[in-house]
């Protein structure tokens, strides 16, 4: 009697056990972890009108598929993008974002889970993607003298308000904006003086660029070969019968050492008659002396020996009375 009384109490104790696990709130269901959804890239940067596509990791693919769409930002609140794929067997998905896709502009995406086990909905983090204008150089010319004024002519597509602006390469810091201006809304144009190293000889690095609400893109870069050359300043185009005259040249590089000359045309031909030291600035001054005492017209020009090659201004008159 005593082993059956003990042996029904331990059956006794056992059912209990059995029971109240059973009615436990933590044993209705067995205890999982929430699913995860991770990015793992994205293009965060393209020109309008190309694809845009961003690739996620979910963690929980053992026993369901799981549906992940884009979502788009806006001032009301998250909007769902078209974009809209299954995981894969290995809980990968990869999604194409479409949201105004051919529209310049900083948009900010999350990815949006839900319909996998127990049927959980979780997001990424929010991240950004630019969609980039494209921009093009329409001209700008190859080979230019220093000295002299050039600009670059440039499109943007497509044609919404925004700021144009060149930039030069640099080699102690880089690319460095030059000029800015607004993009014309009629044409999606903008042109722009290349200011940089404007008055020194060498071969520049350029590219121009634009922003758009907030998204920038720019051109291929194209390159400028400024050359050495002499300018004419200063020169009296009327003057005094037997009065000593000047014409004032520039040489570039701006700097003094080089040797500035005037010459004249006679008999078919030019013919040097005065030379001139340049100065700090590269100026020099040249003294006209050929028919000095003489009336009538002379046809002259200047020039400038840089770096042992010769250089010459455009001929100009002066005509003596």
């Amino acid at each position: 009697m005593k082993t059956s009384r003990l042996l029904g109490r331990v059956i006794a104790v056992l059912v209990a056990a059995a029971l109240a696990l059973t009615f436990s709130p933590a044993a209705t269901r067995p205890a999982h972890a929430a699913p995860t959804i991770t990015l793992i890239s994205a293009h965060t940067v393209k020109p309008v009108g190309q694809p845009i596509t961003v690739t996620a990791q979910v963690s929980e693919t053992a026993s369901a598929v799981c549906y992940v769409r884009g979502q788009v930002l806006l001032a009301d609140g998250w909007r769902n993008d078209d974009s809209l794929e299954l995981t894969d067997s290995f809980g990968r998905v990869t999604l194409t974002l479409t949201y105004r896709a051919s529209e310049p502009g900083v948009f900010t995406y999350q990815l949006l889970m839900y319909g996998c086990n127990y049927g959980d909905v979780v997001t990424t983090a929010p991240f950004q993607i630019q969609r980039t204008p494209i921009v093009t150089l329409r001209s700008a010319p190859a080979v230019s003298p220093a000295g002299t004024t050039i600009t670059a002519r440039s499109r943007v597509q497509p044609i919404y308000a925004g700021v144009g602006f060149t930039e030069v390469y640099t080699p102690t810091r880089g690319w460095l904006r030059s000029q800015q201006t607004s993009i014309n809304t009629g044409t999606g144009e903008f042109t722009l003086p290349l200011t940089y190293g404007a008055t020194t000889p060498g071969t520049y690095l350029w590219r121009v660029g634009a922003t758009i609400n907030g998204a920038t893109g720019r051109s291929a870069t194209f390159t400028i070969v400024r050359t050495p050359s002499v300018q004419l300043r200063s020169a009296s185009a009327v003057a005094t019968r037997g009065v000593l005259t000047y014409a004032r040249g520039r040489t570039y590089s701006m700097r003094p050492g080089y040797t500035g000359f005037a010459q004249v045309w006679y008999a078919n031909r030019w013919a040097t008659i005065s030379t001139a030291p340049t100065t700090a600035t590269g100026d020099f001054y040249a003294p006209l002396k050929y028919g000095v005492n003489s009336a009538g017209i002379n046809t002259f020009r200047l020039g400038a020996t840089i770096n042992g090659t010769r250089y010459y201004t455009p001929a100009f008159n002066v005509t003596r009375s």
